[in-house]
């Protein structure tokens, strides 16, 4: 296999999540909340215990969603758990995730060919308080790593993140751009945008093959 460029994030089986490294240790991942907190989540991916981060991730129904951690915001990228990887493109921030390719230099040169005409599908807003974002697995607890993680810089203020999907031939590629923007932190609706639930384990196994 050709050794790649950028450093690709898996899942064990539930959504990834980009955090602020400020906020991040915070998440709580597949740990029992720590000093009493209570979390409140539908998902559960295991009934017997108290709901978890990973199960507020677990929650969001749609390409991605902000969530609160710690005193800042997270945003979860929902949908079926695929690799995913940080990738800087003409002074421009992008989240790539994997959908299909026979490698990556294939991916990224079809990345490159669509993405000056990729139209938004679903937009979320983010206040970033500045330094770097952490791509990571939701079932992770930064303060103690399990797995491997990514990262990003971003200056501090308010950010659109827009995600698009562009698909052809040999090449899927599913597409999150954060760029700067005036918008005020929290959701933004997307009529146009597919819904879904998201494809969680119910049980995790904190092991990779």
């Amino acid at each position: 296999m050709a050794k790649r460029r950028l450093v690709w994030i898996g899942t064990t089986g539930g959504p990834h999540l980009v955090v602020p490294e400020k906020h991040a240790p915070h998440w709580e991942g597949v740990g029992e909340p720590s000093h009493g907190r209570v979390v409140q989540a539908r998902f559960r991916s295991d009934p017997a215990e108290p709901a978890t981060d990973y199960d507020r991730a677990c929650d969001v129904n749609d390409w991605m969603g902000v969530i609160r951690v710690g005193r800042g915001r997270g945003v979860v990228l929902g949908d079926v758990p695929l690799l995913a990887a940080c990738h800087e493109w003409q002074g421009r921030h992008y989240i790539l995730r994997w959908d299909y390719a026979p490698s990556e230099a294939a991916l990224l040169k079809f990345f490159r060919s669509v993405v000056g005409s990729l139209s938004p599908e679903a937009e979320v807003a983010f206040r970033h308080p500045g330094g770097r974002l952490l791509l990571l697995d939701s079932s992770d607890t930064p303060r103690n790593w399990l797995f491997e993680h990514s990262a990003f810089e971003l200056p501090a203020g308010s950010y659109r993140v827009m995600m698009s999907r562009a698909a052809a031939g040999e090449c899927g590629v599913i597409v999150y751009e954060w760029r700067r923007s005036n918008a005020k932190p929290g959701a933004v609706p997307d009529p146009a945008a597919r819904r879904f639930s998201p494809i969680c384990n119910s049980r995790i196994n904190l092991s990779y093959p």
